[in-house]
């Protein structure tokens, strides 16, 4: 099933800040479609600020609470919108929009540590970006390289992941982590740590708790990133001692280029500019191919199923 609402939490003073929020999915039994819900609902709440602030002298309760958040940690006044969408339809009808650098996730795992409904694209990508930050690492290659790894394709962009999952299984949470990994390892910034909300727990530790508690902890860091300044966007640095800064355009850009080369039948919609970069993806593309062609030859080997050379002694 696909979700997708927009909510608004502020009025559109001219002095505030507008700023959009995509809140992503990956749910089988529908509890992470819940908190992804939940999580909009309050936001709605928590980060709202009164629409006559600057020509009312009201006093009462729901106006002090009304802007209370952004005056208390000396934030500026932030309007915030938020799209409540599952993983797959961000990639696929969304397009890959990171237009709010921000982006919060709930998903679970499913079978055997695999994505859920509504994930299975997104996870595929996630795969990939693992894959080739671990063989752009065994190269080796120099910070000086024009590839996407080196300047970080989601460089710029700050996340936070909460996993759902049941501790009794063996693979808990390895969807999540997955997940997780993938965005920090191009180049994303965590806004806190991977949320753990175990249904197999009771108490205080229970999975709704833990996830209250998760998304709690969430609001000062989420607003601090929405509201800092980002630096110059760049698309490629040769400067070994900082990252480059993809502007959300070239994040799309580079993302959905991705997929279609992960899977040529992926529909390619938006208007995602030039291809000047093309030659950065293609690079990537065959470090992909190589890494997993030499993992697949490695399990088969492994099997017997390709039989290892076998050394002979000069007669």
């Amino acid at each position: 099933m696909t979700s997708s609402s927009t909510s608004t939490s502020a009025g559109n003073n001219k002095d505030t800040q507008q700023h959009h929020l995509y809140v992503l999915y990956g749910s089988q039994t529908g509890n992470s479609e819940q908190a992804a819900e939940d999580f909009c609902r309050q936001l709605r709440q928590k980060y709202k600020i009164n629409k006559d602030n600057d020509n009312s002298n009201n006093d009462d309760d729901d106006h002090n609470t009304s802007s209370s958040f952004w005056k208390q940690h000396n934030l500026p006044e932030c309007n915030v919108t938020t799209t409540c969408i599952q993983l797959d339809d961000f990639l696929e009808l969304k397009q890959a929009q990171f237009d709010g650098r921000c982006i919060v996730i709930f998903v679970s795992s499913y079978g055997v540590g695999q994505a859920p409904l509504g994930a299975y694209r997104f996870r595929s990508l996630a795969d990939a970006l693992i894959l080739l930050k671990k063989t752009m690492d065994d190269e080796k290659q120099p910070s000086t390289s024009s590839s996407l790894t080196n300047t970080g394709i989601y460089n710029g962009l700050y996340y936070a992941v909460c996993g759902l999952g049941d501790s009794t299984y063996p693979t808990y949470l390895k969807n999540p982590t997955t997940i997780d990994r993938a965005l920090e390892a191009a180049g994303a910034t965590r806004m806190q740590p991977l949320g753990k909300a175990d249904a197999h727990q009771m108490g205080e530790q229970a999975q709704d708790k833990v996830i209250q508690r998760w998304i709690d902890d969430l609001w000062l860091p989420l607003a601090k990133a929405l509201t800092t300044p980002p630096p110059p966007p760049t698309t490629t640095t040769n400067d070994n001692d900082k990252k480059g800064v993809m502007d959300a355009k070239e994040m799309q850009r580079q993302t959905l280029q991705l997929l279609k080369r992960l899977d040529p039948d992926f529909k390619i919609t938006a208007s995602v500019g030039d291809n000047n970069n093309n030659n950065n993806l293609n690079g990537t593309t065959i470090l992909i191919a190589m890494a997993i062609l030499v993992a697949i030859v490695a399990v088969l080997l492994g099997t017997g199923v390709i039989p290892l050379p076998t050394s002979t002694s000069p007669s």
